[in-house]
């Protein structure tokens, strides 16, 4: 079987409506192809929902992720998964750098 590597931002945030102490957890899956628009956008709507005040965003569970998925012309599943793992790392070091000047 062939694979690709696609980089998954898990937002995981809890929301309640105006004056109410219970909030209803949600997660949405968002797909990117490069692991610097994946980090920049999870920077980004972590930035945007902590500022309502109705909106708690789960900074744990808020990330993303290297995934194999399956396609034409790659390597084996593991060797995916690895090569993704470390676009990810370099990825969030461009945008430490970035940030940090």
């Amino acid at each position: 079987m062939e694979w690709i590597i696609v980089y998954h931002l898990v937002f995981a945030y809890c929301t309640a409506p105006e004056g109410q102490m219970v909030c209803e957890s949600t997660e949405a899956v968002y797909e990117f192809h490069d692991p610097i628009d994946c980090e920049e956008i999870r920077y980004l709507v972590m930035e945007k929902y902590d500022a309502f005040s109705n909106v708690i965003v789960d900074k744990v569970k808020t990330q993303c992720k290297a995934v194999a998925e399956p396609a034409y012309g790659s390597e084996s599943e593991k060797d995916a998964q690895s090569y993704g793992e470390e676009k990810m790392r370099q990825a969030r070091e461009v945008l430490r750098k970035a940030r940090a000047t």
